[in-house]
């Protein structure tokens, strides 16, 4: 499982393509075993949260076996998974209007007790930096999470 695609053999993963378009399912399985960590990064990456990584990741490769047939040419494999993952997590971000689910409770979850929280003007001022960071997280624009 790769969480970069320039770890993934292309030669390799082609021929398991062309296997898995003629109905071979353990070629179909080692498309899975091969790309699975690059696609739930990537995915994570644009959707910022591991639950709706998970279920993105789930759904892509159905389409991406569905469809794996109506790919002409087995090399460019992985250039058409990504923007079948690209696409999925944009239209799964627009159908959700959720640009972000992240948690200022799950950010912050590992700070540890200071005198900021017994005093309350520093926790006040805590919170509204808090607040401050999540909200630009949030409405940072899909292109730039691709980064």
């Amino acid at each position: 499982m790769s969480r970069n695609e320039n770890n993934i053999n292309s030669n390799k993963l082609a021929k398991y393509v062309a296997r898995a378009q003629r109905g071979d399912r353990k070629a179909m399985e080692r498309i899975v075993d091969e790309t699975s960590g690059y696609v739930y990064y990537y995915c994570l990456t644009l959707l910022c949260s591991e639950d709706e990584a998970n279920e993105a990741v789930q759904e892509i490769y159905l389409t991406v076996l569905k469809k794996l047939g109506t790919l002409e040419n087995p090399k460019a494999f992985l250039g058409w998974l990504k923007t079948v993952t690209s696409n999925h997590c944009k239209n799964r971000l627009e159908r959700n209007k959720n640009y972000s689910s992240l948690d200022d409770e799950v950010i912050f979850e590992n700070t540890e007790e200071t005198d900021v929280q017994l005093i309350p003007q520093k926790q006040i001022e805590a919170q509204e930096l808090r607040n401050a960071v999540v909200t630009a997280v949030k409405n940072l624009p899909v292109f730039q999470r691709e980064c």
